[in-house]
């Protein structure tokens, strides 16, 4: 019965996985043919470049005010994680918080360029779901890792019992957590 499982859930994997691609493939031929017509609608214009020149100027300062911003708040979260000793857990916590405020920068820069960002957030969206189904298990350890990081339920070093296996936490990793344990006399 277990093989049985196994292979329905390797197939079922194989299937999540096709369709992520299917809809990678279909996104970007379908934003490949959105970009080019809207190019030709900017820029076909009498005015040429001028007509883009303050969307341009705007995307600069955007630009330019994200980066500052980052470089301010990265440095406030980190004081803040030296402080209480999690010095190895902020760079991975920044680099999560930087990859987010540059896709909300870069989502407000699309949304100035081209007029009806509806379709190409559909589509977005679409891919999030599939790639989201397909990395379930990592995602889950990852959100778990998260969970520790912050909550801090306990650390290197602290005994606990997990399923009736008593141990000492040895290292807390992204995907696992290492416990050296002992089995409980009987």
């Amino acid at each position: 019965m277990q093989a049985d499982e196994k292979k329905l859930l390797q197939s079922a994997i194989m299937a999540a996985k096709a369709v992520a691609w299917l809809a990678a493939v279909a996104f970007l031929v379908y934003y490949g043919a959105f970009l080019t017509k809207t190019m030709q609608e900017i820029f076909g214009q009498n005015e040429g470049l001028r007509s883009a020149i303050p969307a341009i100027m705007n995307a600069a300062i955007l630009i330019f005010g994200t980066q500052l911003f980052l470089m301010v708040t990265r440095y406030v979260i980190g004081g803040h994680f030296e402080s209480k000793g999690k010095g190895k857990e902020s760079k991975v916590l920044l680099v999560l918080y930087t990859y987010i405020v540059w896709a909300i920068t870069a989502i407000i820069l699309i949304s100035a360029f081209f007029k009806d960002i509806g379709a190409l957030l559909t589509s977005l969206g679409l891919i999030g779901f599939g790639i989201t189904f397909a990395l379930q298990k990592p995602i889950l350890n990852f959100v778990g890792w998260l969970n520790i990081v912050l909550t801090n339920p306990f650390s290197i070093g602290d005994r606990i019992e997990v399923a009736g296996v008593r141990g000492d936490v040895m290292s807390i990793h992204t995907m696992y957590t290492q416990i050296q344990g002992t089995m409980p006399n009987k």
